[in-house]
Protein backbone atom coordinates (compact mmCIF):
# COMPACT_ATOMS: atom_id res chain seq x y z
CA UNK A 1 0.00 0.00 0.00
CA UNK A 2 1.30 3.69 -0.80
CA UNK A 3 1.96 5.10 2.82
CA UNK A 4 2.51 8.14 0.21
CA UNK A 5 -0.89 8.13 -0.91
CA UNK A 6 -3.35 10.24 1.61
CA UNK A 7 -6.93 8.61 0.16
CA UNK A 8 -5.91 5.15 1.98
CA UNK A 9 -7.31 7.27 4.64
CA UNK A 10 -10.32 8.00 2.97
CA UNK A 11 -14.27 6.25 2.54
CA UNK A 12 -12.93 4.40 -0.51
CA UNK A 13 -10.81 2.53 0.72
CA UNK A 14 -12.74 0.85 2.50
CA UNK A 15 -11.32 0.78 6.08
CA UNK A 16 -12.52 4.17 7.36
CA UNK A 17 -16.38 4.96 8.57
CA UNK A 18 -16.85 8.72 8.36
CA UNK A 19 -19.60 10.92 8.39
CA UNK A 20 -20.99 12.66 5.32
CA UNK A 21 -19.61 16.19 4.33
CA UNK A 22 -22.80 18.15 4.27
CA UNK A 23 -23.91 21.60 5.32
CA UNK A 24 -25.34 22.39 8.83
CA UNK A 25 -28.97 22.78 8.25
CA UNK A 26 -28.71 19.27 6.18
CA UNK A 27 -27.03 18.00 8.82
CA UNK A 28 -29.90 18.64 11.19
CA UNK A 29 -31.95 17.53 9.02
CA UNK A 30 -30.29 14.14 9.11
CA UNK A 31 -29.83 14.08 12.20
CA UNK A 32 -33.30 14.73 13.11
CA UNK A 33 -34.28 11.67 10.64
CA UNK A 34 -32.04 9.46 12.99
CA UNK A 35 -33.65 10.48 16.27
CA UNK A 36 -37.19 9.74 14.99
CA UNK A 37 -35.67 6.18 15.03
CA UNK A 38 -34.28 5.86 17.67
CA UNK A 39 -37.24 7.31 21.07
CA UNK A 40 -34.31 7.15 23.49
CA UNK A 41 -33.31 10.09 21.85
CA UNK A 42 -35.89 11.71 19.78
CA UNK A 43 -36.12 14.85 21.94
CA UNK A 44 -34.79 17.57 20.14
CA UNK A 45 -33.06 19.10 23.18
CA UNK A 46 -31.09 16.07 23.17
CA UNK A 47 -29.37 16.84 19.93
CA UNK A 48 -26.01 17.56 20.37
CA UNK A 49 -25.53 21.01 18.68
CA UNK A 50 -22.50 22.22 20.73
CA UNK A 51 -23.28 24.77 23.67
CA UNK A 52 -26.87 24.63 23.37
CA UNK A 53 -28.40 23.74 26.07
CA UNK A 54 -27.43 23.89 30.10
CA UNK A 55 -24.99 21.67 32.01
CA UNK A 56 -26.59 20.46 35.13
CA UNK A 57 -24.55 22.82 37.22
CA UNK A 58 -26.84 26.01 36.44
CA UNK A 59 -28.79 27.29 33.68
CA UNK A 60 -26.68 29.67 32.51
CA UNK A 61 -23.91 27.45 31.80
CA UNK A 62 -23.60 26.04 28.65
CA UNK A 63 -22.58 22.57 27.07
CA UNK A 64 -19.47 22.81 25.46
CA UNK A 65 -17.56 19.68 23.63
CA UNK A 66 -15.27 19.45 26.64
CA UNK A 67 -18.24 18.31 28.48
CA UNK A 68 -19.39 15.84 26.15
CA UNK A 69 -15.40 15.03 25.83
CA UNK A 70 -14.56 15.02 29.11
CA UNK A 71 -17.62 12.47 30.18
CA UNK A 72 -16.86 9.86 27.64
CA UNK A 73 -13.06 10.22 29.15
CA UNK A 74 -14.41 8.95 32.27
CA UNK A 75 -16.56 6.35 31.11
CA UNK A 76 -14.75 3.32 31.67
CA UNK A 77 -16.41 0.67 28.87
CA UNK A 78 -14.68 0.44 25.81
CA UNK A 79 -17.49 0.76 23.77
CA UNK A 80 -19.15 3.44 26.01
CA UNK A 81 -22.82 4.26 25.04
CA UNK A 82 -22.90 7.76 23.26
CA UNK A 83 -26.49 8.03 23.97
CA UNK A 84 -25.49 8.46 27.80
CA UNK A 85 -23.85 11.92 27.05
CA UNK A 86 -27.14 13.35 26.08
CA UNK A 87 -28.46 13.42 30.20
CA UNK A 88 -27.70 17.03 31.10
CA UNK A 89 -27.82 15.64 34.87
CA UNK A 90 -24.71 12.90 33.30
CA UNK A 91 -22.61 16.08 32.43
CA UNK A 92 -20.11 17.35 34.90
CA UNK A 93 -20.99 20.43 36.14
CA UNK A 94 -16.78 22.21 35.70
CA UNK A 95 -15.95 22.06 31.96
CA UNK A 96 -12.78 22.56 29.87
CA UNK A 97 -14.38 25.68 27.88
CA UNK A 98 -11.68 27.02 25.86
CA UNK A 99 -9.39 29.78 27.11
CA UNK A 100 -10.86 29.35 30.85
CA UNK A 101 -8.76 28.57 33.34
CA UNK A 102 -9.47 24.80 33.53
CA UNK A 103 -8.54 24.29 30.17
CA UNK A 104 -5.43 26.17 30.66
CA UNK A 105 -4.34 24.27 33.77
CA UNK A 106 -5.85 20.99 31.45
CA UNK A 107 -3.04 21.51 28.91
CA UNK A 108 -0.34 22.27 31.11
CA UNK A 109 -0.74 19.19 33.64
CA UNK A 110 1.57 17.01 34.00
CA UNK A 111 -0.33 13.80 32.19
CA UNK A 112 -1.12 15.67 29.29
CA UNK A 113 1.01 14.96 26.03
CA UNK A 114 1.60 18.33 24.30
CA UNK A 115 1.81 17.23 20.64
CA UNK A 116 2.35 18.84 16.71
CA UNK A 117 -0.18 18.73 14.75
CA UNK A 118 1.54 16.47 11.84
CA UNK A 119 2.76 14.55 14.87
CA UNK A 120 -0.27 12.83 15.85
CA UNK A 121 -0.08 9.88 13.84
CA UNK A 122 3.40 9.05 15.41
CA UNK A 123 2.13 9.61 18.48
CA UNK A 124 -0.24 7.26 17.93
CA UNK A 125 1.89 4.85 16.61
CA UNK A 126 4.18 4.73 19.53
CA UNK A 127 0.68 4.64 21.90
CA UNK A 128 0.00 1.34 20.24
CA UNK A 129 3.34 0.03 20.28
CA UNK A 130 2.68 0.38 24.05
CA UNK A 131 -0.63 -1.42 23.95
CA UNK A 132 1.14 -4.35 22.79
CA UNK A 133 2.77 -4.89 25.49
CA UNK A 134 -0.24 -5.24 27.72
CA UNK A 135 -1.60 -8.73 28.12
CA UNK A 136 -3.68 -9.31 24.77
CA UNK A 137 -5.76 -12.68 24.07
CA UNK A 138 -8.04 -13.21 21.75
CA UNK A 139 -11.63 -11.26 22.64
CA UNK A 140 -9.75 -9.25 25.38
CA UNK A 141 -8.35 -6.04 23.72
CA UNK A 142 -6.00 -3.22 25.43
CA UNK A 143 -7.40 0.26 25.15
CA UNK A 144 -6.77 3.78 25.99
CA UNK A 145 -8.56 6.68 25.49
CA UNK A 146 -7.07 10.09 24.33
CA UNK A 147 -9.08 14.19 24.91
CA UNK A 148 -7.53 16.05 22.20
CA UNK A 149 -7.89 19.61 22.19
CA UNK A 150 -7.13 22.00 18.95
CA UNK A 151 -7.36 25.79 19.47
CA UNK A 152 -10.98 25.67 19.73
CA UNK A 153 -12.26 22.34 20.19
CA UNK A 154 -12.69 19.10 22.20
CA UNK A 155 -12.85 15.56 20.99
CA UNK A 156 -11.85 12.18 21.79
CA UNK A 157 -9.77 9.72 20.23
CA UNK A 158 -10.00 5.88 21.29
CA UNK A 159 -7.25 3.32 20.46
CA UNK A 160 -7.40 -0.53 21.13
CA UNK A 161 -5.59 -3.17 20.14
CA UNK A 162 -7.00 -6.35 19.65
CA UNK A 163 -6.24 -10.37 18.73
CA UNK A 164 -8.53 -11.67 16.12
CA UNK A 165 -8.12 -15.07 13.71
CA UNK A 166 -6.46 -18.14 13.66
CA UNK A 167 -3.29 -17.95 13.72
CA UNK A 168 -4.02 -14.71 15.72
CA UNK A 169 -3.37 -11.45 13.96
CA UNK A 170 -2.96 -7.70 15.69
CA UNK A 171 -5.79 -5.20 14.29
CA UNK A 172 -5.39 -1.79 15.52
CA UNK A 173 -8.59 0.71 15.46
CA UNK A 174 -8.37 4.23 16.18
CA UNK A 175 -12.18 5.67 16.73
CA UNK A 176 -12.96 9.76 16.88
CA UNK A 177 -15.52 11.20 19.10
CA UNK A 178 -16.68 14.28 17.67
CA UNK A 179 -19.09 15.90 20.29
CA UNK A 180 -20.83 17.68 17.25
CA UNK A 181 -21.21 14.01 15.20
CA UNK A 182 -22.28 12.29 17.92
CA UNK A 183 -25.06 9.90 16.04
CA UNK A 184 -21.70 8.14 15.01
CA UNK A 185 -17.74 7.61 15.33
CA UNK A 186 -15.30 7.97 12.44
CA UNK A 187 -13.30 4.21 12.54
CA UNK A 188 -10.37 3.26 11.27
CA UNK A 189 -9.11 -0.51 11.58
CA UNK A 190 -5.59 -1.80 9.70
CA UNK A 191 -3.61 -4.93 10.37
CA UNK A 192 -0.74 -2.48 9.39
CA UNK A 193 0.44 -0.43 11.93
CA UNK A 194 2.57 1.25 9.89
CA UNK A 195 -0.52 2.76 7.77
CA UNK A 196 -1.13 4.94 11.36
CA UNK A 197 2.12 6.72 10.95
CA UNK A 198 0.93 9.69 8.75
CA UNK A 199 -3.16 9.67 10.30
CA UNK A 200 -3.58 13.27 10.88
CA UNK A 201 -7.19 14.73 12.43
CA UNK A 202 -8.07 15.74 8.83
CA UNK A 203 -8.37 12.68 7.76
CA UNK A 204 -11.11 11.43 10.74
CA UNK A 205 -13.67 14.32 10.09
CA UNK A 206 -15.92 15.84 7.29
CA UNK A 207 -13.71 19.08 5.59
CA UNK A 208 -15.65 21.88 6.21
CA UNK A 209 -15.90 20.13 10.77
CA UNK A 210 -12.20 19.85 10.08
CA UNK A 211 -11.59 23.42 8.71
CA UNK A 212 -14.57 25.36 11.47
CA UNK A 213 -11.92 23.42 14.37
CA UNK A 214 -8.73 24.71 13.22
CA UNK A 215 -9.09 27.91 11.18
CA UNK A 216 -6.13 29.23 13.25
CA UNK A 217 -4.48 25.61 12.92
CA UNK A 218 -3.14 25.32 16.69
CA UNK A 219 0.49 25.19 17.81
CA UNK A 220 -0.15 22.06 19.59
CA UNK A 221 -2.88 19.57 20.17
CA UNK A 222 -3.15 18.96 24.21
CA UNK A 223 -3.78 15.06 24.63
CA UNK A 224 -4.88 13.88 28.07
CA UNK A 225 -4.99 9.48 28.28
CA UNK A 226 -6.83 7.56 30.23
CA UNK A 227 -6.27 3.54 30.00
CA UNK A 228 -8.25 0.45 29.91
CA UNK A 229 -7.76 -2.18 32.44
CA UNK A 230 -4.48 -3.26 32.27
CA UNK A 231 -3.30 -0.24 31.29
CA UNK A 232 -2.88 1.94 34.93
CA UNK A 233 0.48 2.79 33.89
CA UNK A 234 0.63 3.49 30.75
CA UNK A 235 0.90 7.21 31.21
CA UNK A 236 4.47 6.79 33.06
CA UNK A 237 6.01 4.40 30.63
CA UNK A 238 5.68 6.90 28.08
CA UNK A 239 8.19 9.44 28.20
CA UNK A 240 8.26 12.55 26.32
CA UNK A 241 9.96 12.98 23.32
CA UNK A 242 12.59 15.81 22.97
CA UNK A 243 9.97 17.34 20.56
CA UNK A 244 7.35 17.38 22.99
CA UNK A 245 9.06 18.67 25.65
CA UNK A 246 10.14 21.43 23.54
CA UNK A 247 6.62 22.28 22.73
CA UNK A 248 5.84 21.45 26.07
CA UNK A 249 7.47 24.31 27.56
CA UNK A 250 6.80 26.68 24.35
CA UNK A 251 2.73 26.29 25.19
CA UNK A 252 3.81 26.95 28.78
CA UNK A 253 5.75 30.46 28.27
CA UNK A 254 3.20 31.40 25.42
CA UNK A 255 0.13 31.02 27.93
CA UNK A 256 1.83 32.08 31.10
CA UNK A 257 2.23 29.15 33.20
CA UNK A 258 3.65 29.74 36.29
CA UNK A 259 7.09 29.68 37.07
CA UNK A 260 6.94 26.09 38.88
CA UNK A 261 5.12 24.66 35.58
CA UNK A 262 7.79 26.65 33.75
CA UNK A 263 10.68 25.76 36.73
CA UNK A 264 9.35 21.64 36.30
CA UNK A 265 9.71 21.36 32.62
CA UNK A 266 13.01 23.45 32.51
CA UNK A 267 14.20 20.40 34.77
CA UNK A 268 13.39 17.39 32.98
CA UNK A 269 14.46 19.34 30.20
CA UNK A 270 18.12 19.43 31.54
CA UNK A 271 17.45 16.01 33.00
CA UNK A 272 17.09 14.63 29.17
CA UNK A 273 19.40 16.50 26.54
CA UNK A 274 23.27 16.19 26.63
CA UNK A 275 24.82 15.87 23.70
CA UNK A 276 24.83 18.70 21.45
CA UNK A 277 22.63 17.09 18.22
CA UNK A 278 19.71 16.77 21.35
CA UNK A 279 20.38 20.47 21.89
CA UNK A 280 20.12 21.16 18.35
CA UNK A 281 16.76 19.07 17.50
CA UNK A 282 15.59 20.92 20.97
CA UNK A 283 15.76 24.88 19.71
CA UNK A 284 14.56 23.18 16.14
CA UNK A 285 11.70 22.25 17.59
CA UNK A 286 11.14 25.20 19.79
CA UNK A 287 9.09 27.03 17.76
CA UNK A 288 5.23 27.26 17.03
CA UNK A 289 3.31 26.94 13.85
CA UNK A 290 3.74 29.91 12.49
CA UNK A 291 7.72 29.85 13.72
CA UNK A 292 7.30 32.07 17.02
CA UNK A 293 10.33 30.60 18.89
CA UNK A 294 9.68 30.46 22.87
CA UNK A 295 12.49 32.25 23.69
CA UNK A 296 10.55 35.20 22.39
CA UNK A 297 7.69 34.15 24.84
CA UNK A 298 9.95 33.68 27.85
CA UNK A 299 10.70 37.29 27.40
CA UNK A 300 7.52 39.15 26.36
CA UNK A 301 5.50 37.07 29.55
CA UNK A 302 7.98 38.02 32.27
CA UNK A 303 10.31 34.46 32.22
CA UNK A 304 13.68 35.67 32.31
CA UNK A 305 14.62 32.64 34.58
CA UNK A 306 13.96 30.45 31.82
CA UNK A 307 16.15 32.85 29.27
CA UNK A 308 19.12 32.87 31.35
CA UNK A 309 18.51 28.66 31.39
CA UNK A 310 17.80 28.27 27.93
CA UNK A 311 21.25 30.09 27.10
CA UNK A 312 23.24 27.93 29.20
CA UNK A 313 21.58 25.16 27.66
CA UNK A 314 22.35 26.12 24.34
CA UNK A 315 26.11 27.15 25.82
CA UNK A 316 26.66 23.80 27.03
CA UNK A 317 25.81 22.08 23.39
CA UNK A 318 29.06 23.58 21.94
CA UNK A 319 27.65 24.70 18.69
CA UNK A 320 29.78 26.65 17.25
CA UNK A 321 27.38 28.02 14.02
CA UNK A 322 26.58 31.57 14.08
CA UNK A 323 23.10 30.61 12.06
CA UNK A 324 21.84 29.07 14.84
CA UNK A 325 23.26 31.59 17.62
CA UNK A 326 21.91 34.89 15.26
CA UNK A 327 18.82 32.90 14.95
CA UNK A 328 18.40 31.90 18.89
CA UNK A 329 19.56 35.22 20.49
CA UNK A 330 17.23 37.45 17.67
CA UNK A 331 14.30 35.29 18.32
CA UNK A 332 12.08 37.26 16.30
CA UNK A 333 8.04 37.25 16.10
CA UNK A 334 6.03 36.42 12.90
CA UNK A 335 6.69 40.52 12.56
CA UNK A 336 10.12 39.83 12.29
CA UNK A 337 10.37 41.97 15.79
CA UNK A 338 13.36 40.55 17.84
CA UNK A 339 12.81 39.05 21.14
CA UNK A 340 15.47 42.22 22.95
CA UNK A 341 12.69 44.88 21.84
CA UNK A 342 10.53 43.05 24.50
CA UNK A 343 13.23 42.73 26.57
CA UNK A 344 14.38 46.58 26.54
CA UNK A 345 10.69 47.69 26.95
CA UNK A 346 8.89 45.95 29.36
CA UNK A 347 12.47 46.71 31.63
CA UNK A 348 14.07 42.77 31.70
CA UNK A 349 17.69 43.83 32.52
CA UNK A 350 18.55 40.72 33.92
CA UNK A 351 17.46 39.04 30.47
CA UNK A 352 19.03 41.74 28.41
CA UNK A 353 22.66 41.23 30.44
CA UNK A 354 22.16 37.49 29.79
CA UNK A 355 21.40 37.72 25.95
CA UNK A 356 24.02 40.79 25.67
CA UNK A 357 26.65 38.39 27.11
CA UNK A 358 25.96 35.36 24.93
CA UNK A 359 25.95 37.19 21.68
CA UNK A 360 29.56 38.43 23.09
CA UNK A 361 30.64 34.97 24.00
CA UNK A 362 28.90 33.48 20.68
CA UNK A 363 32.15 35.33 18.98
CA UNK A 364 29.81 36.61 16.50
CA UNK A 365 31.03 40.26 14.92
CA UNK A 366 28.88 40.62 11.83
CA UNK A 367 27.67 44.55 12.63
CA UNK A 368 24.61 44.09 11.02
CA UNK A 369 23.52 41.21 13.42
CA UNK A 370 24.30 43.36 16.15
CA UNK A 371 22.53 46.26 14.92
CA UNK A 372 19.23 44.62 14.76
CA UNK A 373 19.93 43.08 18.38
CA UNK A 374 19.97 45.82 19.81
CA UNK A 375 18.08 48.34 17.45
CA UNK A 376 15.28 46.22 17.73
CA UNK A 377 12.27 47.65 16.16
CA UNK A 378 8.28 47.40 16.27
CA UNK A 379 6.72 47.18 13.04
CA UNK A 380 6.58 50.73 13.06
CA UNK A 381 9.91 51.33 13.34
CA UNK A 382 10.13 52.32 16.84
CA UNK A 383 13.53 50.75 19.02
CA UNK A 384 12.54 48.91 22.06
CA UNK A 385 15.13 51.32 24.06
CA UNK A 386 12.49 53.73 23.31
CA UNK A 387 10.47 52.54 25.42
CA UNK A 388 12.90 51.85 28.05
CA UNK A 389 13.66 55.38 27.85
CA UNK A 390 10.07 55.87 28.65
CA UNK A 391 9.26 53.78 31.29
CA UNK A 392 11.94 54.89 32.98
CA UNK A 393 14.38 51.17 33.50
CA UNK A 394 17.38 52.10 34.47
CA UNK A 395 18.44 49.45 34.71
CA UNK A 396 17.85 47.82 31.83
CA UNK A 397 19.94 50.97 29.92
CA UNK A 398 22.47 50.60 31.99
CA UNK A 399 23.27 46.82 30.95
CA UNK A 400 23.79 48.42 27.46
CA UNK A 401 26.97 50.00 29.05
CA UNK A 402 28.94 47.24 28.01
CA UNK A 403 28.14 47.05 24.07
CA UNK A 404 30.72 49.66 23.23
CA UNK A 405 33.06 46.86 23.90
CA UNK A 406 31.53 43.63 23.15
CA UNK A 407 29.62 45.13 20.34
CA UNK A 408 32.98 46.82 18.17
CA UNK A 409 30.79 48.89 16.53
CA UNK A 410 32.32 52.13 15.37
CA UNK A 411 29.52 53.13 13.30
CA UNK A 412 27.75 56.44 14.57
CA UNK A 413 24.73 56.29 13.04
CA UNK A 414 23.73 53.35 14.87
CA UNK A 415 24.91 54.34 18.05
CA UNK A 416 22.47 57.59 17.27
CA UNK A 417 19.69 56.10 16.61
CA UNK A 418 19.89 53.85 19.88
CA UNK A 419 20.28 57.01 22.06
CA UNK A 420 18.06 58.98 20.27
CA UNK A 421 15.44 56.34 20.06
CA UNK A 422 12.68 57.88 18.32
CA UNK A 423 9.32 57.07 18.20
CA UNK A 424 7.20 57.73 14.90
CA UNK A 425 6.87 60.94 15.57
CA UNK A 426 10.20 61.02 15.83
CA UNK A 427 10.33 62.56 19.55
CA UNK A 428 13.87 60.85 20.99
CA UNK A 429 13.07 58.96 24.54
CA UNK A 430 14.70 61.38 26.48
CA UNK A 431 12.17 63.59 25.81
CA UNK A 432 10.04 61.53 27.78
CA UNK A 433 12.59 60.18 30.37
CA UNK A 434 13.39 64.16 31.56
CA UNK A 435 9.33 65.00 31.33
CA UNK A 436 8.56 62.04 33.50
CA UNK A 437 11.49 62.05 35.87
CA UNK A 438 13.14 59.10 35.14
CA UNK A 439 16.54 60.76 36.59
CA UNK A 440 18.52 57.25 36.91
CA UNK A 441 17.35 56.68 33.58
CA UNK A 442 18.67 59.71 32.21
CA UNK A 443 21.98 59.12 33.87
CA UNK A 444 22.23 55.98 32.28
CA UNK A 445 21.33 57.19 29.04
CA UNK A 446 24.09 60.35 29.11
CA UNK A 447 26.89 57.59 30.57
CA UNK A 448 25.95 55.36 27.45
CA UNK A 449 26.17 58.49 24.92
CA UNK A 450 29.48 59.16 26.71
CA UNK A 451 30.99 56.10 26.00
CA UNK A 452 29.92 56.19 22.55
CA UNK A 453 32.41 58.74 21.74
CA UNK A 454 29.96 60.66 19.72
CA UNK A 455 31.91 63.99 19.38
CA UNK A 456 28.97 65.49 16.93
CA UNK A 457 27.71 68.67 18.39
CA UNK A 458 24.34 68.46 16.45
CA UNK A 459 23.75 64.65 17.93
CA UNK A 460 24.38 66.21 21.60
CA UNK A 461 21.94 69.36 20.81
CA UNK A 462 19.19 66.49 19.54
CA UNK A 463 19.73 64.48 22.65
CA UNK A 464 19.12 67.68 25.35
CA UNK A 465 17.15 69.69 23.81
CA UNK A 466 14.77 66.19 23.13
CA UNK A 467 11.64 68.01 21.26
CA UNK A 468 7.78 67.10 20.98
CA UNK A 469 6.58 68.07 17.59
CA UNK A 470 5.56 71.25 18.91
CA UNK A 471 9.35 72.21 19.60
CA UNK A 472 9.00 71.99 23.41
CA UNK A 473 11.79 70.26 25.05
CA UNK A 474 11.68 67.32 27.83
CA UNK A 475 13.77 70.04 29.95
CA UNK A 476 10.34 72.22 30.16
CA UNK A 477 8.19 69.67 31.84
CA UNK A 478 10.99 68.54 34.02
CA UNK A 479 10.78 72.21 35.60
CA UNK A 480 7.09 72.42 35.48
CA UNK A 481 6.84 69.17 37.10
CA UNK A 482 9.53 69.54 39.52
CA UNK A 483 11.78 67.27 38.65
CA UNK A 484 14.98 68.44 40.11
CA UNK A 485 16.73 65.06 40.09
CA UNK A 486 16.00 64.90 36.15
CA UNK A 487 17.83 68.24 35.77
CA UNK A 488 20.46 67.64 37.95
CA UNK A 489 21.61 64.23 35.78
CA UNK A 490 22.09 66.91 33.47
CA UNK A 491 24.84 68.33 35.31
CA UNK A 492 27.60 65.94 34.85
CA UNK A 493 26.76 66.60 31.05
CA UNK A 494 27.98 70.11 31.08
CA UNK A 495 31.23 68.56 31.36
CA UNK A 496 31.17 65.06 29.53
CA UNK A 497 29.81 66.62 26.36
CA UNK A 498 32.33 69.60 25.87
CA UNK A 499 29.97 71.77 24.03
CA UNK A 500 30.85 75.32 24.45
CA UNK A 501 27.71 76.53 22.24
CA UNK A 502 25.89 79.09 24.33
CA UNK A 503 22.55 78.93 22.22
CA UNK A 504 22.43 74.85 22.83
CA UNK A 505 23.06 75.99 26.70
CA UNK A 506 20.66 78.87 26.64
CA UNK A 507 17.96 76.85 24.58
CA UNK A 508 18.12 74.31 27.29
CA UNK A 509 18.11 76.38 29.98
CA UNK A 510 15.42 78.41 29.38
CA UNK A 511 12.94 75.52 27.81
CA UNK A 512 10.20 77.41 26.77
CA UNK A 513 6.90 76.10 25.85
CA UNK A 514 5.10 76.52 22.84
CA UNK A 515 4.10 80.08 23.79
CA UNK A 516 7.60 81.43 24.70
CA UNK A 517 7.16 80.68 28.57
CA UNK A 518 10.14 79.15 29.98
CA UNK A 519 9.96 76.45 32.66
CA UNK A 520 11.63 78.34 35.05
CA UNK A 521 8.31 80.78 35.25
CA UNK A 522 6.50 77.23 36.35
CA UNK A 523 8.95 76.01 38.51
CA UNK A 524 9.26 79.24 40.67
CA UNK A 525 5.32 80.14 40.49
CA UNK A 526 4.80 76.52 42.03
CA UNK A 527 7.23 76.36 44.43
CA UNK A 528 9.57 74.05 42.97
CA UNK A 529 12.75 75.19 44.70
CA UNK A 530 14.83 71.94 44.32
CA UNK A 531 14.35 72.29 41.06
CA UNK A 532 15.08 75.92 40.47
CA UNK A 533 18.06 75.53 42.40
CA UNK A 534 19.46 72.51 39.92
CA UNK A 535 18.74 74.60 36.48
CA UNK A 536 20.59 77.46 38.07
CA UNK A 537 23.79 74.89 38.77
CA UNK A 538 23.59 73.73 35.65
CA UNK A 539 23.36 77.34 34.34
CA UNK A 540 26.48 78.13 36.11
CA UNK A 541 28.49 74.75 35.00
CA UNK A 542 27.25 75.55 31.10
CA UNK A 543 29.78 78.73 31.36
CA UNK A 544 27.68 81.29 29.94
CA UNK A 545 28.97 84.49 31.02
CA UNK A 546 27.64 87.93 31.79
CA UNK A 547 24.70 87.08 33.36
CA UNK A 548 23.13 90.87 34.52
CA UNK A 549 22.63 91.38 30.82
CA UNK A 550 21.69 88.05 29.82
CA UNK A 551 19.56 86.49 32.63
CA UNK A 552 17.98 89.93 33.87
CA UNK A 553 15.84 91.82 32.96
CA UNK A 554 14.27 95.57 34.28
CA UNK A 555 10.74 95.93 35.01
CA UNK A 556 10.59 99.31 35.83
CA UNK A 557 12.67 102.41 37.43
CA UNK A 558 15.06 100.68 40.10
CA UNK A 559 13.71 97.31 39.85
CA UNK A 560 15.27 93.89 39.05
CA UNK A 561 12.70 90.60 37.87
CA UNK A 562 14.10 87.49 37.20
CA UNK A 563 14.43 86.84 33.41
CA UNK A 564 12.21 83.49 33.91
CA UNK A 565 9.03 85.90 35.01
CA UNK A 566 8.39 87.91 31.83
CA UNK A 567 6.66 86.51 28.53
CA UNK A 568 7.43 88.68 25.71
CA UNK A 569 4.69 91.40 25.61
CA UNK A 570 2.80 90.97 29.11
CA UNK A 571 3.31 92.29 32.29
CA UNK A 572 5.63 90.25 34.86
CA UNK A 573 4.09 87.23 36.23
CA UNK A 574 4.36 88.90 40.02
CA UNK A 575 1.86 91.06 38.82
CA UNK A 576 -0.54 88.75 37.51
CA UNK A 577 -4.31 88.44 40.27
CA UNK A 578 -3.26 84.65 40.69
CA UNK A 579 0.18 84.73 41.57
CA UNK A 580 0.82 83.75 45.47
CA UNK A 581 4.49 85.08 45.48
CA UNK A 582 5.90 81.33 46.22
Amino acid sequence: MDLGNPDIFRPSAGILKQPVKITDNARRSKINAYYKGRPDLKKRSNINLNGKYPCSSTDTTKAVCAHFSGKLMTQKDRKPSLTRLFDPALLPGEGLGYGTPEYQAFIRTASTHLIRPAELGTWIVQSMKNLEQMPLDVGQPQWMRAMVITNNHGMVITLEVKKYGDPPTLRYVVRLFDPNTTHEESRLATDNLAELQNLQLRDLLPGDLYGSYTKEMPEALAISTTAGQGCANFESSQPRSISELSQRLWIGLRQKATKKEIDSTLSEIDNRLHSPVAIREFFQAFKGQGGIPGLYFALENGHPGAVDRLLKLAKASGIRDENFWKELLLAKDPNAVPVMYFALANGHADAVEKLLQQAAASGIRDESFWKELLLAKDPNGVPGMYFALVNGHADTVEKLLQLPTASGIRDESFWKALLLAKNSDGIPGMYFALANGHADTVEKLLQLATASGIRDESFWKELLLAKDPNGVPGMYFALVNGHADAVEKLLQLAKASGIRDESLWKELLLAKNSNGVPGMCFALVDGHADAVEKLLQLAAASGIRHPGRKFLEKTGPGQIQHWSFRMAGDKPYHEWPTFKGT
